[in-house]
């Protein structure tokens, strides 16, 4: 396993860019926030008004699969849990 050392901040400046980027696409071109509350409820009906549902569900849809795809072309680095697991159910119920 790497130490966090060696890892380099070019990945996750282009992952914030690739966000950013996407998220600013879609407020100037349809003029909705990236929410992900929104667009569930939108893509299960529950909301009437937000993105058109086809957007919505393509939403929720593209992230599990960008992630997926991400997984098929990109090595998994080795991770170590080194904490309590109490420590890790406080720090989760934080966020």
């Amino acid at each position: 396993m790497a130490p966090m050392e060696a890892l380099s901040p070019w990945t996750a400046i282009a992952g914030g860019l690739l966000i950013g980027t996407a998220a600013g696409l879609l407020l100037l071109l349809s003029g909705r926030v990236a929410g992900v509350s929104g667009m569930v409820a939108r893509a299960v009906g529950m909301a009437r008004e937000g993105a058109p549902r086809q957007q919505a569900v393509g939403f929720i849809l593209g992230l599990p699969l960008g992630a997926a795809l991400i997984a098929l072309l990109v090595r998994a680095p080795e991770v170590a849990v080194t904490s309590s697991l109490p420590l890790l159910i406080a720090a989760g119920l934080l966020v």
